[in-house]
């Protein structure tokens, strides 16, 4: 703070102060982001700040006007649990201290999805008769847009089957690693009197969230 006098009173009559500098707000946060899993959206950031109090956590659902503080805390992450299966969340964080709140951080949204995939139906099928020659075309329709693709540490094949009881073959499935309700294109050798049963393996199937298919699915079908 410097003190201005008056020149015809002299130095000593200060008549008004001039502020050089002011309390700075904290900087903003940096790099938010926001990841589903099995029960609520987990939020994180980057503290870009050394004299923060706190931080504000604010959302907007998609059937909301304007963004709604839901935490103030010390932490650098969230998780919000207060949400309902398919609403869309949309979240921006501040920094705060005695001064005021920093700048808002980028905007994140994230989509509730805390159901597993499963399989919705199959062609042919389940426990139905399959009277044709040459080869059966299947497919399969999950419950959900699925990626087909091998978690981490997956054993096994996406799709197998088995003819009157024996060995489980790999079948050969076309839109591998795809977003897709429906998975197709799988022919397989038509044998007259026969009983096939397929297994859709649970470790290549996971939502577009990340939640895996909870156990594998089996159906079966016979030929006259």
């Amino acid at each position: 703070i410097t003190l201005k006098g008056n020149a015809e009173l002299g130095p000593p009559q200060p008549t008004f102060l001039v502020c050089d500098s002011a309390e700075a707000v904290p900087a903003s946060p940096t790099s938010p982001t926001a990841t589903n899993n099995k029960t609520g959206i987990n939020l994180a950031w980057t503290d870009a700040s050394s004299d923060e109090t706190g931080f504000k956590v604010y959302r907007k659902l998609s059937t909301e006007t304007e963004a709604k503080v839901i935490a103030t805390q010390t932490a650098v992450t969230y998780s919000d649990t207060d949400l309902s299966e398919g609403q869309t969340a949309y979240y921006h964080v501040t920094a705060y201290n005695d001064n005021g709140d920093s700048a808002k951080s980028k905007t994140v949204s994230a989509i509730a999805d805390f159901t597993a995939p499963t399989v919705a139906s199959t062609n042919p099928s389940s426990n139905s008769i399959v009277d044709g020659s040459g080869t059966i075309d299947i497919g399969i329709t999950f419950s959900e847009p699925v990626k087909t693709w091998p978690n981490d540490g997956a054993s096994g094949v996406l799709l197998a089957y088995s003819i009157n009881g024996g060995d489980y073959t790999s079948a050969n499935v076309a839109g591998v690693n795809i977003l897709s309700n429906f998975v197709g294109g799988v022919l397989v050798e038509y044998i007259a009197g026969s009983t096939y049963e397929f297994k859709v393996g649970k470790d290549y199937i996971t939502d577009g969230a990340g939640l895996g298919m909870e156990e594998d699915y089996i159906w079966s079908f016979t030929t006259p």
